[in-house]
């Protein structure tokens, strides 16, 4: 990770360039101290590429760090309450949700998208219920696991050797009528969420949520993830290949 830093000492100014193994800090600070630096560290003039001894920006005078679009990432701030996704559900294996998830998502597009959008038939109340509640929206992840949340579920469960499941809903908000055979309802929290808005489309969708869960909610600690809650990833658009298709994740906050 490059740091670009301006420097000002003694009336001079010069732009340096710190190479550093990892940081945790928020894009919009100017404090030194929120600098964790990892064992190597090495610092390079722009002026004459000189290298300088590794504690200079700490005893800099002023120092500003331009965080070259690490922790940038658009995100908004929404009220859900008495809110309940209904959907097609699933159990799915941690150590098998990278290849079941989509294969889910398959059975979706077969049972709604093609015979209704693509083929033009009829829907039956299944395909109706899925249309009359934007089935297809949302993504909701969620588990019987106490005292957690998706964050921790993601660092203890989804490894290769865990067994244990979740239940992956592809769903929509809950407009209410019929709830036909093959379809449940899933209340969420009624709280502020946390809306990420990620960039590239579905090809960089995996990238920017691990993005997400291992550099932006690290460097964001005034966003605590609700205990004994799930996660929505949320999708908005038809064309899934088009870098400018809208998708993201949401998150429950704490009260």
């Amino acid at each position: 990770m490059k740091l670009k830093c301006s420097i000002r000492r003694d009336g001079e100014c010069c732009n340096l360039y710190i190479t550093i193994d990892f940081v945790f800090v928020r894009h919009d600070s100017v404090e030194p101290e929120l600098i964790r630096f990892c064992s190597r560290c090495s610092v390079h003039s722009s002026q004459n590429g000189a290298e300088y001894p590794r504690n200079l920006a700490i005893s800099a005078t002023i120092i500003t760090f331009a965080v070259e679009n690490i922790y940038n990432m658009k995100h908004e701030i929404i009220e859900l309450h008495d809110v309940q996704i209904v959907g097609m559900a699933k159990k799915i294996a941690f150590n098998e949700a990278k290849e079941e998830c989509p294969k889910f998502w398959g059975e979706y597009v077969e049972k709604i998208i093609k015979p209704v959008f693509i083929e033009k038939k009829a829907p039956d109340a299944f395909q109706q219920a899925a249309i009359d509640n934007g089935i297809g929206e949302f993504g909701l992840c969620t588990c019987d696991i106490p005292n957690h949340n998706c964050a921790t579920c993601a660092e203890m469960n989804f490894g290769v050797c865990s067994k244990k499941t979740f239940t992956y809903v592809i769903g929509g908000i809950y407009k209410g009528g019929d709830v036909p055979e093959g379809m449940q309802l899933f209340p969420i929290h009624s709280c502020r969420w946390l809306k990420m808005h990620f960039e590239g489309g579905m090809k960089a969708f995996q990238k920017q949520y691990t993005k997400f869960h291992k550099e932006w909610l690290p460097a964001h600690p005034e966003y605590k993830w609700a205990l004994n809650s799930c996660c929505m990833e949320w999708y908005r658009g038809t064309d899934i290949q088009s870098p400018d298709y809208q998708c993201g994740v949401m998150m429950p906050l704490e009260l």
